[in-house]
C-alpha cells in the first residue's frame, strides 16, 4: 500500500486525466485473492465481493481499473491450468490491443516457475521503488525534453 501511495505523486504529475496507478488495482487484487482464500470458496459472496471492487476501481479511476482486477482473477483461480490462464487473460486483455497482448502471453507461458535473480526483502523493496523511480525519470523527461519543444 506505501508503494500505491508514493507512486501516485508522480502518476498524478504525469498523467493529468484524474486517473490513479496501477499499483491501486493490483492491491484490490490481493484483497479479492485474500477474501477467496479466507472465506475458502468462490461462491456468490465472493463474486458480488469482486464486482463490489471492481465498481470502486472503475469509479475512482485506476490504471487497469476491472480489467486489471479481472485478469489478477484469471490468474488467481487457474493457477494450475496454464492454458486457461492464457485463453481467459487474452480475452480480458485483448481490449487493450491484441498484438502486445498475445506477445505477453508468450512471455509469462514460457515462464519456468523458479524464483528469479532477486531475492530477499531488500531485493523486493529495490524492484517495488522501481514503478515511482521510473515515473519521476519520464516526468523528468517530459519537462525537460517535452515542454521545451514546444
Amino acid at each position: 500500500m506505501y508503494f500505491a501511495i508514493i507512486s501516485e505523486i508522480p502518476w498524478q504529475l504525469i498523467n493529468h486525466d484524474g486517473s490513479h496507478n496501477v499499483l491501486f488495482t493490483l492491491l484490490a487484487g490481493l484483497f479479492v485473492m485474500y477474501m477467496i482464500d479466507r472465506w475458502h470458496t468462490t461462491n456468490i459472496n465472493i463474486l458480488l465481493f469482486a464486482i463490489v471492487t471492481g465498481v470502486l476501481l472503475i469509479y475512482f479511476h485506476t490504471d487497469y481499473d476491472c480489467r486489471g482486477l479481472l485478469l489478477i482473477l484469471v490468474f488467481y483461480l487457474f493457477k494450475k491450468d496454464p492454458l486457461l490462464q492464457t485463453i481467459f487473460g487474452i480475452i480480458v486483455m485483448s481490449f487493450y490491443g491484441f498484438t502486445g497482448t498475445l506477445l505477453a502471453f508468450l512471455v509469462i507461458n514460457a515462464y519456468n516457475g523458479r524464483r528469479g535473480f532477486i531475492k530477499g526483502e531488500m531485493g523486493k523493496q529495490l524492484v517495488y521503488l522501481f514503478y515511482p523511480c521510473h515515473l519521476f525519470l519520464l516526468w523528468i523527461v517530459e519537462v525537460l525534453v517535452v515542454n521545451n519543444v514546444e
